[in-house]
């Protein structure tokens, strides 16, 4: 016998009013999303409410009163904050959905409950599960999510990759293949890729960090350049400047990032922006890799934020006796005095975090103490080359 339908209530005459519409349509999309905070009325969750050019404020709240109301319809209550002179009696109120609320308004705007990205992610999986080892239960583990891409079609990215012909290719290449063209979308799961792909350990090769190289004429130091700007003014003043005679400069992107394998024969290439002698790049070549038997003394030069002494530590991982290149920072430092820098707030850097105590003395006890006490920050390529100093 089957169950009857439940009786709902008639929605109001307003409901089709757009400030309505929109108002219930974001508790629903809220409940959809798992957001089951209430819903604080402001500025930016019902802008109608404080467009006070209007003659309708007063009326708009008064619907929500009526939804709110336990004869009428009680969708939601409202929780009133502290009221406060020169602020609306609305402000920051709260609206709590009502048990059976959601249901009135799903029946209202006929927006029936969603399956889960969950259960859509199982689904997608268990369908497609003769594409991936052991069934796909490397992603069963945990869903991926994706704006702008249902459960599907993320899966359907891995079947594509799961389909592609048995032949050597880098993890950025296979992303931007099969992940609309986002060839950063699995930097962060290669393990993932190699335990639900047949055969991935077998074709997916590991992408070299390009290494760009200045040789000195008599290489006696190593200096590693953060930016690429800087690095091309230090080449072009290599040859001239006591400061960087003898010094072999290198730049790349993504030092840090690659700082567990850069020591490691196959994991590097080396481009050489400028005419080198051979000899001395097969003896830097063998100190790169740990094979020769003279040490060079190696520095690091790059941003002065909490980034850039990550990279330095990062880099200290392999190159255990790299220091922080003393000239460099302290031009750095004469206009950080001088109010020549900036906050991580005014420019993208407030992710920044501080990376703890270095291996290098003079950024323990010179650089980080001051971007801890100010909290700003210089970038290297505001130094000149007139700015360099030996003392």
């Amino acid at each position: 016998m089957a169950m009857p339908e439940p009786s709902f209530r008639a929605p109001p005459a307003y409901l089709h009013e757009p400030f309505v519409l929109a108002l219930l349509n974001t508790l629903l999309t809220n409940i959809d999303k798992g957001r089951v905070r209430p819903l604080q009325v402001n500025r930016k969750t019902l802008p109608p409410l404080f467009d006070f050019s209007s003659e309708n404020t007063e009326y708009y709240w008064s619907l929500i009163v009526d939804l709110a109301d336990e004869d009428e319809y009680a969708i939601f209550s409202i929780q009133m904050a502290r009221p406060r002179p020169g602020i609306e009696v609305y402000e920051k109120a709260r609206l709590v959905l009502e048990p059976g609320g959601e249901a009135l308004l799903r029946h209202w705007l006929q927006r029936p409950r969603e399956a889960s990205y969950a259960a859509n992610w199982k689904r997608a999986v268990e369908s497609n599960a003769q594409y991936f080892i052991a069934g796909g239960a490397a992603l069963l583990a945990k869903p991926i999510q994706r704006q702008g891409q249902t459960a599907e079609q993320v899966v359907k990215g891995f079947v594509q990759a799961a389909k592609l012909p048995l032949e050597p290719i880098t993890l950025r290449a296979l992303s931007a293949k099969c992940f609309w063209a986002d060839s950063k979308f699995l930097d962060a799961r290669e393990d993932l890729v190699r335990r639900l792909l047949p055969n991935a350990d077998m074709y997916l090769i590991t992408r070299p960090l390009l290494i760009h190289v200045a040789m000195a004429a008599t290489s006696r130091q190593v200096l590693f350049v953060e930016n690429q700007d800087t690095f091309l003014q230090l080449v072009a003043a290599q040859s001239q400047s006591p400061l960087l005679n003898n010094m072999t400069l290198i730049n790349s992107a993504g030092f840090r990032g690659a700082s567990s394998r850069i020591r490691q024969r196959g994991a590097t290439q080396f481009s050489h922006v400028q005419p080198y002698d051979e000899g001395q790049f097969l003896a830097f070549q063998r100190w790169w890799l740990n094979q020769g038997s003279k040490a060079i003394p190696c520095y690091f030069w790059g941003d002065l934020d909490y980034s850039g002494m990550a990279i330095l530590a990062a880099l200290g991982q392999n190159f255990t006796d790299i220091r922080a290149w003393q000239p460099g920072y302290r031009a750095m430092l004469s206009y950080h005095s001088k109010g020549l820098c900036h906050s991580g707030e005014a420019s993208g850097k407030e992710r920044q975090r501080d990376p703890g105590q270095s291996h290098c003395a003079y950024v323990n006890d010179v650089l980080l103490p001051l971007l801890r006490s100010t909290k700003m920050f210089v970038d290297q390529e505001v130094v000149g080359m007139g700015d360099l100093h030996t003392d």
